[in-house]
């Protein structure tokens, strides 16, 4: 009977340690909570994923660990779903123990046992590099779209800051365009929650060093001593405690760059933050350069309509100061020849006649093509016999 006993407690544990490397080996984070939602197991991947021990919750209720103050009642949800003995799927975000967000797939349910709900199992799958991929086909293409539908240079900036925020505080944000013949730098969009600058030099500046660099850069504090100390910089304004830039290229000229900077947190940016921003920053010069471009096509058929205009107002008041007088010489002759003059006036007289109306039809015709062919003037020089 002892024999019997230790037979089966020996395979409960076999059980339970296959058990556990089951669900160690799972390769997602996986929580089992009591109906209350206090946690009893979590897994090595939830670990993880969410920095949290098994120890850091023990006695914990879930959702006060992972879940964001603004998506307590979608949780309270999937916690009443589960309740019912229905399966929850959905994408979602979590936090981790830094307060990190992450953007997770979920899968939710309770677990019955003769129709008692005695546990919660949710599983949570990382979709941060997806969701990033996704969320950058987006940006690109708002800001794109923006480019080509908005009438003035100035309004695509507001659409840029607000894109670039779906992912990073822009807070602190500016983009500065650079004119390399001038070799001036220019503020069309300046955020901060510390200064304020109108235009900045290009000299001992960060912004200039970018440009000079041709590259982008993650400075922090002690990278910005360095830089002084160098001489290659000098500061000014509210000294942050990091510094993220980017050139804005085309065609292997740079037009610009854009900047992000935090005042608070050195690790607000990391590396790939600085490499998505440089792809972003392709697309976004590519835009801007597009939308000068159209500005200046549209100003320069502003500037022709015009030109065609005042011509026309010319040749239309030409042409009215020159028929004026020609009436006026042409009624006279024709009352002189109605006068019976001698014969050789009168062959004169018919012969100015027949002159001045020959001008007249001519100044007619040529208004009538100056006005249906604007621009398409040719003028020949031939001799008259």
């Amino acid at each position: 009977m002892v024999w019997k006993e230790k037979e089966n407690n020996d395979q409960t544990f076999r059980d339970k340690v296959l058990l556990e490397n089951l669900y160690n080996s799972i390769p997602s984070a996986i929580a089992i909570t009591t109906p209350s939602g206090v946690v009893t197991m979590i897994n090595s991947e939830f670990t993880n994923l969410f920095g949290y021990t098994q120890e850091d919750t023990a006695g914990k209720i879930l959702n006060d660990l992972i879940v964001p103050d603004e998506l307590r009642e979608e949780a309270n949800q999937i916690d009443m779903l589960s309740s019912e003995n229905m399966k929850d799927v959905r994408q979602t975000v979590r936090k981790d123990k830094k307060g990190n967000r992450i953007y997770v797939s979920l899968v939710a349910r309770g677990i019955f046992i003769n129709n008692e709900m005695v546990a919660n199992l949710a599983i949570y799958s990382d979709i941060s590099t997806e969701r990033k991929k996704q969320l950058l086909q987006d940006i690109l293409f708002n800001i794109s779209t923006a480019a080509i539908k908005q009438y003035d240079l100035k309004d695509i900036y507001p659409t840029i800051v607000h894109e670039l925020s779906k992912i990073w505080d822009t807070n602190n944000f500016f983009i500065a365009l650079y004119n390399k013949d001038e070799d001036k730098l220019s503020l069309p969009f300046f955020s901060d929650e510390k200064d304020s600058f109108v235009n900045i030099p290009t000299e001992k500046t960060i912004t200039g060093y970018v440009i000079k660099q041709n590259k982008s850069v993650l400075l922090k504090q002690h990278d910005l001593k360095v830089l002084e100390e160098a001489g290659e910089i000098d500061l000014i304004g509210t000294p942050c405690k990091v510094w993220m830039g980017v050139p804005l290229r085309v065609d292997g000229s740079i037009i610009g760059m854009m900047c992000l900077q935090d005042y608070n947190d050195e690790n607000k940016f990391s590396s790939d933050d600085l490499y998505v921003l440089d792809f972003i920053a392709n697309q976004i010069a590519l835009s801007i350069q597009r939308r000068i471009m159209l500005d200046n096509l549209i100003f320069a058929r502003q500037k022709a309509e015009e030109a065609a205009q005042s011509k026309q107002l010319f040749m239309s008041t030409m042409s009215h100061e020159i028929r004026t007088p020609l009436n006026e010489v042409i009624g006279i002759t024709n009352l002189l020849m109605q006068g019976h003059p001698v014969r050789t006036r009168w062959i004169l007289l018919r012969h100015l006649n027949f002159q001045e109306i020959t001008c007249l039809l001519l100044l007619m015709m040529f208004w009538i093509t100056i006005k249906w062919n604007p621009g398409k003037l040719f003028l020949s020089r031939r001799n008259s016999i």
